[in-house]
């Protein structure tokens, strides 16, 4: 009998004959041979004295790799011997009975899915036809993962399909099984797909339900119905699962039966067809009558029949579910949503339950994905709340973010080291870390406004920032419903950039009456007073003027500067600047001069000095206002804020003290 068995078989492969490589084709069925199986099979098959085999196995060039539980052939040796005890079985050189009896594994505690595979693999060894029998056996595994969501079997199924044979495959239930693979992001063989007419109806609609959807759009005319990628177009949102075949039932009444009824009474006739809308823009001849969509995993959507000469009534669905959604943004209501499909590591795209046509982009915060340990394939199906952060009416374009979020450690007032991002005209993107883990846990992205920035601060003024620079901030406020997050920055590094004493070439940002705002490179503003600067010498908008730093302030974050070389001492000096505009606006009056400034100051520290507490800043402009009139308070103002105006006016005047938009005295 060893001999009759390793003659025929081993005579079959380019290897080199021998009862051990004889033994390797007996056991080539599951993808991994367990040592009882090994035992088994050299016992029934090949007879007494051959034990040293095993050994002779484990250690020949057909064996991949050799573990605790068993031995595993390489995979070009056991597609050859799975094709060799093929053709023998079916040609009756190899009795099949007396072979199955000997290869069995049911007894030997192999688990369920590798069970499976050798099932198919002796359907593939024993029949001329095996793809009916593999069919139903994959068709079960598919319903069971459907019905049981036992997803952990698509990892198995990920590797049997490189290891089945290509024979075994060839049935509509492993092509599905290799797009569920797929679409649920496990790497694996992809397959060709079947006729769509062979695929079964029943198992495809549970099993798709698993799948991840695409979107096709869709638009009506009156004449055809267009199907194909989203557009201006086609701005309506079918959803698709999202394998190879995407196929849609369009359903249809003959075009002298739109309202339903055959002719002269009949029963009512329906065109039906299947397209694929894979292949790009498809167009159906379905008039204005009533029209129903269903997708391949049974969802259906139903079209009224509407007038050719007006437009169809599902847009006006989509402009009331744009209007709803519009209404959410400006009121920054929280609405419920599916997530349908994962864009990246930190995006996916979701539909609205309350509108379910349109589909938005929803981006989660980098750091929230890694702190939860989540993967955003494995969130498609889950219900998420979500805020809209951007709507675009005109390009139906909406993305979202979540509805909450977690801020972490991070606390108004707590200061700490960020890492700068980008820059935007209204202020300064940084991030910074949530955790006590720094920047090797997860952050978060806040906001410098140039509202926060100290006085004087240009972001065109100062020397550009790398990207990942460190800076210093400071928390202000931290909203958890909306995760955003406020700073402010720490200027000091900017103010001891130019110490007392240093030169520096700086340009007029500002043009008041006491003086000019001169911003240097650091990125600071600071104050070069009438009083030095020379009598003769006018200063414009966007001149350039050496300056020497004469002192910094860094409790208040000010800047004084001198003009370079200085004003000699005795040498007059200029008694006021023009305001800008003061003479369009005052017909060409003459500007305020240093007397009624003066008066102005007076008051201004009388009127602040007489009071226990803080003033508003309006009260006081009002006061002003009130006492001089408002052509010497517009000549003061030129176009400067009118806080800027008030410091460099009255040194020691304190802004915002005890609360935004409050002064005093220091």
């Amino acid at each position: 009998m060893p001999a009759t068995w390793t003659e025929t078989l081993s005579g079959e492969l380019e290897w080199e004959p021998s009862p051990a490589t004889t033994l390797g084709i007996l056991v080539s069925g599951p993808p991994l041979a367990p040592y009882p199986l090994v035992r088994q099979v050299r016992r029934a098959l090949l007879g007494p004295g051959t034990l040293h085999l095993e050994a002779e196995l484990s250690e020949s060039d057909i064996v991949e790799a050799v573990s605790k539980d068993g031995v595993e052939l390489t995979a070009e040796f056991r597609t050859a011997a799975r094709e060799a005890l093929r053709r023998q079985v079916l040609a009756g050189v190899v009795p099949a009975a007396e072979l199955r009896a000997a290869t069995r594994c049911d007894d030997l505690g192999m688990s369920p899915l590798l069970l499976l595979e050798e099932q198919l693999v002796w359907a593939y060894l024993s029949q001329d036809d095996p793809r009916q029998e593999c069919d139903r056996l994959l068709t079960d595994c598919l319903l069971t993962i459907a019905r049981e969501d036992r997803r952990r079997i698509l990892d198995w199924a990920a590797g049997a399909l490189f290891r089945l044979p290509d024979l075994v495959l060839d049935t509509p239930s492993a092509w599905l099984l290799s797009e569920v693979c797929l679409a649920l992001h496990r790497e694996t063989r992809r397959l060709p797909p079947p006729p769509m007419e062979n695929i079964p109806s029943g198992p495809l609609q549970e099993v798709l339900r698993l799948v991840p959807s695409a979107l096709v759009g869709f638009h009506r005319d009156g004449t055809t119905l267009q199907l194909g990628p989203i557009g201006r177009q086609r701005r309506i949102a079918f959803p698709l699962p999202a394998i190879a075949l995407r196929p849609i039932t369009v359903t249809w009444p003959e075009p002298d039966d739109a309202t339903g009824s055959g002719p002269a009474g009949g029963p009512r006739r329906d065109h039906e067809l299947t397209v694929d809308t894979a292949d790009g823009v498809v167009e159906i001849p379905v008039g204005s009558g009533p029209v129903r969509l269903r997708n391949a995993a049974g969802a259906t959507v139903d079209l009224a029949a509407f007038d050719p000469d007006g437009p169809p009534p599902e847009l006006a669905d989509v402009d009331r579910m744009l209007d709803l959604l519009e209404d959410a943004w400006r009121e920054s209501r929280p609405l419920r949503a599916q997530i349908v499909r994962s864009m990246s590591a930190t995006a996916v795209i979701v539909r609205f339950h309350d509108a379910w046509a349109i589909s938005a982009y929803l981006r989660f915060e980098r750091g929230w994905v890694e702190e939860q340990g989540l993967r955003t394939y494995r969130l498609v199906g889950e219900d998420v709340e979500v805020r809209i952060s951007n709507f675009d009416r005109r390009l139906q374009r909406i993305m979202c973010r979540p509805a909450t979020t977690t801020t972490g450690i991070l606390t108004p007032g707590m200061d700490l080291v960020g890492r700068f991002i980008n820059a935007a005209d209204f202020g300064l993107f940084v991030s910074v870390p949530k955790t006590s883990l720094g920047f090797a846990g997860p952050t978060a992205r806040g906001l410098v406004h140039e509202s926060g920035f100290l006085p004087g601060w240009r972001r065109d003024g100062a020397p550009g920032f790398e990207k990942g620079e460190p800076l210093e901030v400071r928390v202000v406020t931290v909203d958890p419903d909306t995760g955003r997050i406020s700073l402010s920055l720490k200027m000091d590094r900017f103010l001891s950039q130019y110490p007392e004493g240093a030169v520096v070439e700086g340009r007029v940002v500002r043009v008041m009456s006491f003086g000019a705002l001169v911003a240097i490179p650091s990125g600071v503003d600071g104050l070069l007073h009438v009083s030095e600067i020379a009598a003769d010498r006018a200063l414009a908008f966007g001149d350039t003027v050496l300056v020497r730093v004469l002192r910094v302030d860094h409790d208040s974050h000010r800047v004084w500067f001198a003009t370079e070389p200085r004003v000699p001492e005795g040498a007059p000096t200029r008694k006021v600047m023009l305001a800008p505009g003061a003479a369009a606006r005052g017909g060409g009056a003459a500007p305020a001069d240093a007397e009624r400034m003066g008066a102005v100051a007076e008051f201004i520290r009388r009127t602040l000095g007489g009071l226990p507490g803080p003033m508003r800043l309006v009260d006081l402009a009002k006061a002003i206002n009130d006492e001089f009139g408002a052509a010497v308070t517009g000549e003061w103002l030129g176009f400067g804020k009118f806080s800027h105006m008030l410091v460099g006016l009255v040194p020691e005047v304190e802004v915002d003290a005890e609360g935004p938009g409050h002064v005093r005295l220091r």
